[in-house]
């Protein structure tokens, strides 16, 4: 699990607030992380130093 409560601020990475625009979520091509439809994303390294598990 990730917490991306702390990234979802400010104009642009605030869009993650707003649930539909959240689960529109994919895993990148290579599969080395997250993006979002606007360009949002989160870095492998901070998924994985970050993250807990569930």
């Amino acid at each position: 699990m990730f917490d991306v409560a702390p990234y979802a601020t400010g104009g642009w990475f605030g869009k993650l607030r707003d649930p539909h625009y959240f689960s529109k979520v994919c895993l990148l091509p290579d599969g080395s992380g997250i993006e979002w439809p606007e360009g949002q994303d989160i870095a492998p390294h901070e998924l994985y130093e970050l993250g807990v598990d569930a």
